[in-house]
């Protein structure tokens, strides 16, 4: 699945692009003012550029972890008829101002010691509402909005993120593109430099 979005974030406007291919592959580009940023996984390792150098750096131990797991989501594995090797439960219902929800406590394979991500699905359309995702001693909570049929399916046009613990700092994203079954040929979702440290060029 090919997708491209216009962002808002920290006073800059800019675009993401992502490439996600089933089972775990990822990859995805950003421009946001003067940063260009990327990362990408190919089921075994993961990379990203370090937003002052533009260098590539392999990831390692927590890192790899959470790249892998955050990859498994973005492929929507859990939907799979197996859960995609993870582990799906009802964690409750949540009330807010908004509406009611059913939330789904949702656990990538290896994910050990991080906790599970948790779904809230609204209780009047059925659709996935907000995504609260572990990081460090917050969480990452994405709400989604603008559904439309696209590429065979509903899929959410806007996204909204920022962190628990800092509300002021979030980032939007409003998709203009996306495309199913495109050629993935070329996709950067490994690095060549199994040491990291090249320069990532595009």
């Amino acid at each position: 699945t090919y997708t491209h979005a216009v962002v808002q974030a920290f006073g800059f406007k800019g675009w993401v692009e992502t490439w996600s291919e089933k089972p775990d592959r990822h990859y995805s580009r950003t421009e946001l003012g003067p940063f260009k940023l990327a990362e990408g996984t190919d089921g075994t390792t993961s990379w990203r550029t370090d937003p002052t150098t533009g260098r590539v750096v392999k990831l390692a131990d927590r890192d790899l972890q959470e790249a892998t797991v955050s990859a498994w989501f973005e492929g929507e594995r859990w939907t799979d008829p197996d859960q995609g090797g993870g582990r799906v439960t009802v964690a409750g219902t949540e009330h807010d101002s908004t509406g009611t929800y059913t939330v789904l406590a949702i656990e990538a394979p290896g994910s050990e010691g991080i906790k599970p991500r948790k779904l809230w699905f609204d209780e009047k359309t059925g659709l996935l509402a907000r995504m609260e995702a572990p990081h460090d001693q917050s969480w990452v909570v994405t709400t989604f909005s603008d559904w439309r049929r696209a590429a065979g399916r509903l899929r959410p046009f806007v996204s909204e993120t920022g962190i628990s613990s800092m509300p002021a700092n979030r980032m939007r994203a409003e998709v203009d593109s996306i495309a199913v079954d495109v050629s993935v040929a070329g996709v950067a979702f490994s690095i060549t430099d199994s040491s990291g440290g090249n320069a990532l060029r595009w």
